[in-house]
Order: C-alpha cells, then structure tokens, then sequence
C-alpha cells in the first residue's frame, strides 16, 4: 500500500480507548505512582527494570518475571503487594477478552513491546541517569497540560542517558500519557516504521534527545488528517488491518470462518483449491488475500489463467528454446526465482480455472515437486542461464527448488467444458467449496449470516514461518481428536476409502494451528475438525450407489455424533431440513443437530444427488 492509501485507511479510525486496548496501561500508570513515593536517592536499575518491562509483552517477559520485578523494586512493601495483586487481574480480565490486545496464540496477554536484552544493568545505565529517568516519568504523569508533559520530558531529555534508547523513553512516555506521546521503537512496520509508512520524515527518530521534537511534529501531522488522539492507533495500522477487514473494505462478503480456514489450509499446505458455483468470489479471494499478504507489492503475486490447450508444464515454467539458445520463461518461473530471493516474505500464485485442462498433464511435476522438495527440471544445458526482462534479471538454473514461502490456490468451476481431478490431486490439497450466497445480507435487507463467527485468527496472524506437516503433530493432538479421526478411519476403511498418513499429517497441522491461532475452546475446536472433513476426506468421494450410498448414511449419523442404526441407508428420510426461520439447517427427530454441521450438510447433499442421479462426486 502507498503512504496515502494507509493515510486514508486511518482517517476512518475512531479513538482508541488505552484501558480497553492493552492491561499494560493501567499496570504502568500504577508503577510510576508507586515509584513516586520512593526516595529518589533510593531508585536503582530494578525500578528502571519495572518500569520499562511493565510495558512488554508476556510472552517476551512473562506476569511471574514480571511479579519477579515487582517484587526486586525499591517501591514500598505495601505498593508491591497492590502491584501484584492488580498484575494478577490484569491477566484474568486478559484471559476474559476484556482488552482489544489480550490474547496471542491462544495465551492471555497483557503488554505491547517487544525486547531485545534483560536487564538494564547489563548495558551500565548510570544510577543518576535512572533516578532522573523515573523524575521525568512521576512528573510527566502529574501534569494535566499537553504542553506541560512535553516540556517536563524536553527538559529531562536534553541529555542523553547511557544505555537508555528511544524505544525505551517512547514506550514507557506512551503509557502514561498515550495522547501526548507517540510510539518510536524499532521495527519495519510499527514505530518508526509506521511513520515511515506514512511518509512522515522524522529528523533522527532513534536520537532521545531529538525525540520530543519529533513529537510535536507527529502530533501536528496527526492533528491536520486524523480524528483520534492515541498514538497507538498509528502504531498497530498494519497489523491491526485484518484479512477481514481488507475484505471488507474491497467490497467482497465471506462468512469469517471461511476465510480463516482458506488461511490456516495455506498455512498448514500451500496448495488449496477453490471450488463452487461460479460468480461466488473464489478468485477474487485468492487475489484480494494475495494482495494484503503481499502488502500491495505486484511482484510477490501472479495471476495464471490456465489455458484449455496445456499438456505440459511449459505453460507454467517454459521452456529452452533450441532455436534462440535461451530460455522462454513465463511469468510464474520469474515469481517463483522472486521467491526464492525473498524467504522472509510470502509470495503467492493464483491459477485461475485450473481444469479447463487435464491436471495431470500440466501440474503433476509441479505437484510432485510441491510434495517431495525435490527439484523440477528446467532445462540441461551445463551452466545457469540469464534472462532479463528489462526490469531485472533473472538466473535460470537448470533444476528448480520450490520456495517454502510459495502458496499456490487454484479455482474451479465445473460444467461441460472442464476436466474433472483425480484422486491423487486431490490428496495433496485442501479443497474449500464456495456453495452459500446470503443474498439477504448482501442486498441490505438482513444480517450477515457469520455474524458473531467466533471462528477468528487472531491478530498478527502470519502465513511465514511454514511447518512441514509431520507425525509429531498426530502425535500432538488431544485425546478426542484422535478418537475421531481413528473412527473415521475405521469407518472407511471399510470401503476402501481411507486416508494415508500425509493426510492424517496435514489434518493434525491444521488443528495445531487453529488451537494455536484462533483458540482451543471446544466449539472452535469442532469448527476446525468440521472444515478437516469438509476438505480433506470429503473431497475424494465419487462413485455410484452401490459404492457410495452405505459409507455417506454412516458418515452423516459419525458427523451428528449419534449410534447409526442397522442398514443406515434406509434411514435417509430421517434427517430432516429446516423449512422456517429459526429451524436448524439439517436436524434428526427429536431435534438433533450435528456437531460438524459443514460436513453434515456437504454429505447430506450428496446422498440426496446420489439417490436421484445414480452418481456423485463432491466437486459438483
């Protein structure tokens, strides 16, 4: 994004209230009323230690290194036990969700900053440079008047203090008055990095003593274009955008769980396929998620409509050309080599249509490369050959690694001019069908029908690091996971139509990641087990009656998590489906409902085509 795309982004934020936002506020303000109740002459680096830590994130300083703290300060017994008591809130009201920052990989949390060291005595701080620290901080926080604080702190500031930086001075002046005092710290994205964003020019950002300087001319620049007054709402711009959000904001309507699975499905293996009805957002998810992950950055996505004449992967790759003795590469190849200079940052390829030729013609050495991590071949000639494009250039290696920060979704649509997937295909991916449209919702006239979907990532979210899903995540999951899934197993085993080990591998990552990512209460944790078989098991059904209809009546009465009866499929008419407002989607007699409702309704639906047509397959 442009410095003035992420400037009007901002002007639609509202105020940010500091005690709704983070704990760490409140913890910081309560420290320094406490420090001023002690001798100057007795402040040491354990106070400036506290301080300064009050405002770090628990999982970089966690509530007992911080009780720790607290209790080797120098402030008065009576204030430590008040302290530690309030510490201790702040972490049960973090884990009640009752801060906007309280939770991070399924953790309460209280704190914003993160920390590079230990210890301020480690860096030899100067006592009297501390004591004159925690003066400025006890006076900043007495005065009433915005131009007083700044004074207070410009004064105490004209020196610089040994071993005391400007995240240090900026985040804890932030916490105290957090309409007076911006956010310097290090970082691409946040501090500094955030005014750099915006374009501000700031005169020596890291130099303390140039800091309250630079805050008037930040205050000046927020002051002539944005509504709000807490700093902190520039400082958490990037992060605090969600994938949501930027859907949202580009017009586009999908229920939140969806999306979330899209996300932890790419997570957990880069390479998802989009099916559904036609004209239901498949591509322009993909694009739109490309885009925000890529930070607007054209380079680190493409777009590959897939041609109908494609029976190999030169539409993909390229090819040597024996004529011109070079290399014709295409637009992939120059992403994917992108890529590979560029692991810190995720990169994505979007192939649009895949079907309208045969997969397996044109995808498989890409698939099997996907798979394995062993190299494509490119060309054979003996040395790496160059290719430039005018913008850059490119060396082209006879054999080609693809990146681990390649994520590849592919989009299908079915009728008579495509070609349908094989087994083999569909094993490697995570397939997510787009069937719903909330016609009612989008045109105004009702609510959005994922309202309050708890199913959620969790802020910061990031597709990079990737883990190669492996045994010890199976081995990872709870004892009710493994029930399930051993069951499931055994259920079709019967039919031949059990799932390998990669499967069972890859399953087990997703779940690590929703528990970890958007939480591990037992209803998420159903919701992310519902979406495993809606797109790891489910989509390599297909057959006739006679080899399909038994195993789909038993996976129906195995997602209602109810005994299936003797011969279950004659019991076909019993589940039933909601007719008025209000009524369950699907439901059993007596009111049952389903406890993986995704995959109860996808099964359904095919045992229904499958008794009116004789055959079925999930992709429709």
């Amino acid at each position: 994004m442009r410095a003035v795309d992420y400037v009007e982004l901002l002007k639609k934020e509202g105020e940010m209230d500091p005690r709704k936002h983070d704990g760490c506020y409140e913890l910081v303000e309560e420290v320094v009323r406490a420090l001023g109740r002690v001798d100057r002459s007795r402040l040491g680096y354990e106070d400036m230690d506290l301080l300064f830590f009050s405002t770090v994130i628990t999982s970089s300083d966690g509530f007992e290194s911080k009780e720790r703290r607290i209790r080797n300060s120098h402030i008065r017994r009576e204030d430590k036990d008040a302290l530690v008591k309030l510490l201790w809130d702040l972490r049960e009201r973090a884990g009640r969700g009752e801060f906007e920052n309280s939770v991070l990989e399924g953790k309460a949390i209280i704190g914003m900053f993160g920390t590079g060291f230990k210890s301020f005595g480690k860096f030899n701080m100067e006592k009297k440079d501390v004591q004159r620290f925690v003066a400025m901080c006890v006076a900043v926080q007495r005065e009433d008047d915005e131009e007083g604080a700044l004074r207070v702190a410009e004064e105490a500031l004209k020196e610089s203090m040994k071993g005391v930086g400007i995240a240090a001075v900026s985040q804890v002046l932030h916490c105290i008055k957090p309409f007076v005092f911006p956010i310097l710290n290090g970082g691409k994205k946040w501090g500094i990095g955030a005014y750099n964003i915006l374009g501000l020019e700031l005169d020596h950002p890291t130099d303390t003593t140039r800091y309250v300087k630079n805050t008037r001319k930040i205050r000046d620049f927020r002051n002539a274009n944005f509504s709000f007054k807490n700093y902190r709402v520039i400082d958490t711009i990037t992060w605090r955008r969600t994938p949501y959000s930027h859907l949202s904001s580009s017009g586009l309507h999908f229920p939140t769980s969806l999306v979330t699975a899209y996300l932890l499905a790419l997570k957990a293996k880069p390479f998802v396929i989009l099916t559904g009805i036609s004209g239901t957002g498949k591509t322009a998810l993909a694009q739109e998620m490309a885009k925000y992950f890529s930070e607007g950055d054209e380079d680190r996505y493409a777009f590959v409509p897939v041609r109908p004449d494609w029976t190999d992967n030169q539409g993909l790759l390229g090819f040597y050309n024996l004529i011109t003795q070079r290399y014709e590469p295409t637009e992939l190849l120059k992403l994917i080599l992108r890529a590979k200079d560029d692991p810190e940052n995720p990169y994505f390829l979007i192939l649009d249509e895949m079907n309208l030729a045969k997969v397996e013609h044109y995808f498989s050495d890409f698939l099997s490369c996907l798979e394995s991590g062993e190299p494509v071949l490119l060309h054979d000639q003996p040395q790496d050959l160059t290719f430039s494009d005018g913008e850059r250039e490119y060396l082209i290696p006879g054999r080609l690694e693809l990146p681990p920060n390649l994520f590849v979704t592919g989009t299908v649509n079915v009728d008579e001019t495509t070609y349908m997937f094989s087994p083999k295909v569909l094993d490697r991916a995570f397939t997510l069908e787009f069937d719903r449209v909330d016609a009612p919702a989008y045109l105004g006239s009702g609510s959005p029908a994922e309202e309050g979907d708890s199913f959620r990532l969790s802020p910061g979210f990031s597709l990079l690091p990737r883990e190669k899903a492996t045994r010890e995540h199976a081995l990872g999951l709870s004892g009710e996971e493994r029930e399930l899934l051993s069951s499931l197993e055994d259920l079709l085993c019967s039919y031949r139509l059990h799932f390998g080990y990669r499967v069972l591998n890859e399953i087990s990552l997703f779940l690590h990641h929703a528990r970890s990512l958007v939480g591990d209460d037992p209803a998420k944790e159903r919701t992310a087990f519902d979406f495993c078989l809606l797109s790891k098991v489910l989509p390599k059904l297909h057959g006739n009656r006679g080899e399909l209809e038994e195993p789909l009546a038993r996976l129906l009465f195995f997602c209602f998590g109810v005994n299936e009866p003797e011969e279950p499929a004659d019991h076909f008419a019993d589940f039933q489906s909601g007719k008025k407002q209000g009524d369950p989607p699907l439901y059993l007699p007596g009111g049952s409902t389903p406890r993986f409702p995704l995959a109860a309704a996808k099964v359904h639906r095919m045992w229904s085509v499958l008794r009116d047509r004789g055959f079925v397959s999930f992709v429709e």
